[in-house]
């Protein structure tokens, strides 16, 4: 936030509204298991995770050019090239916010070799 300039910078200067956090908040919550790679040499690790993780991938079937998806993006990773959108992997932090956001069902996601392979083997468990 502070970098896009936006207010407040910090917890103290957010006024909360509504029920207290501890009336809401989920006692045996269990946060999603990551695609965060941490084993094995350094310079491997980004290498490993891109095999793993799922990347959203423009239909150009199915695009409009309508702009939501580049309007959203917080990595701004979404740009228009000759009329049709296109995707900077380097630039994409896969919070998927521009498949949420395309009401025409343009963006899949689609994972990595390693990916794909991982979700067979864990179907067939």
């Amino acid at each position: 936030a502070k970098k896009r300039n936006l207010r407040p910078f910090s917890i103290d200067e957010i006024q909360w509204l509504g029920d207290d956090l501890a009336d809401v908040q989920i006692q045996d919550f269990v946060p999603a298991v990551t695609t965060r790679v941490s084993f094995g040499p350094q310079f491997l690790q980004r290498p490993l995770r891109n095999l793993l993780i799922a990347y959203p991938d423009i239909n150009a079937t199915r695009c409009q050019s309508c702009g939501a998806c580049m309007k959203i993006c917080p990595a701004k990773a979404l740009k228009m090239v000759g009329g049709q959108v296109r995707l900077s992997r380097s630039k994409c932090i896969t919070c998927y916010c521009c498949h949420e956001a395309c009401t025409y069902g343009a963006i899949d996601l689609h994972c990595g070799v390693l990916g794909r392979t991982a979700a067979k083997l864990m179907r067939t468990e």
